[in-house]
């Protein structure tokens, strides 16, 4: 499957690395993937972006990650196509309401298995979808594992600022989940805090349960 098969639909998304629309094919849906060079000021790409999906994609699938099949993919013409995974976006889920406890306990059970693999996965709500009640990741991207970007440490912040995601949603202005334009950090607030301390107390609680059972 090349880009010529596909027809456009609609954009869904717009990353560090590239913009994703949604397309058919004679096969059905799928997500179009076209890489942009709009620089991040807080994120330096090693080498060709499609690249770094391509790999990314072999060592997440490796790890049993829940994440869209790869398709098929273009280095000099730089994009890639991939399955749609036709799910609730996490970040439409926060526009109605604040996000369970359980899926929290799962993106921390996840962070577990990122840190003993060594990397850390993009823990952004919009790299997120929810289908049939199974978390999905549906971006490639990962970094070597670091305390600063994991989802307790960082992730966690952008899952319970639902007024605030919401808000950057409709007007686009990253003031509204971010510290600042160029620092990648997220708004933290005293709610947040308390809300997050309690989550990870009962996590850990049941994980101490679990394992002394």
């Amino acid at each position: 499957m090349t880009k010529n098969d596909l027809k456009i639909i609609q954009e869904i998304g717009k990353g560090k690395s590239g913009v994703s629309f949604l397309a058919a094919s004679q096969q059905g849906l799928v997500v179009f993937k076209e890489m942009h060079d709009e620089p991040v000021v807080y994120y330096q790409f090693s080498k060709n972006k499609v690249e770094l999906e391509i790999d990314a994609y072999h060592i997440l699938s490796k790890l049993q990650i829940n994440i869209p099949k790869l398709i098929s993919y273009s280095i000099d013409e730089n994009y890639l196509i991939k399955e749609y995974i036709d799910g609730e976006l996490i970040t439409k889920k926060q526009q109605i309401a604040p996000i369970e406890k359980e899926l929290f306990f799962e993106l921390l059970r996840l962070e577990e298995r990122m840190k003993n693999a060594r990397i850390n996965i993009d823990y952004f709500p919009a790299n997120f979808v929810l289908k049939e009640n199974k978390l999905f990741y549906i971006d490639y991207e990962h970094n070597p594992y670091s305390d600063e970007w994991n989802f307790t440490n960082w992730g966690i912040y952008y899952w319970l600022n639902c007024k605030g995601m919401t808000d950057y949603l409709r007007t686009g202005d990253i003031k509204f989940i971010n510290t600042d334009f160029s620092s990648g950090k997220p708004t933290i607030t005293d709610v947040m805090l308390k809300e997050r301390e309690k989550i990870l107390t009962e996590f850990y609680q049941i994980q101490l349960k679990r394992s002394s059972s």
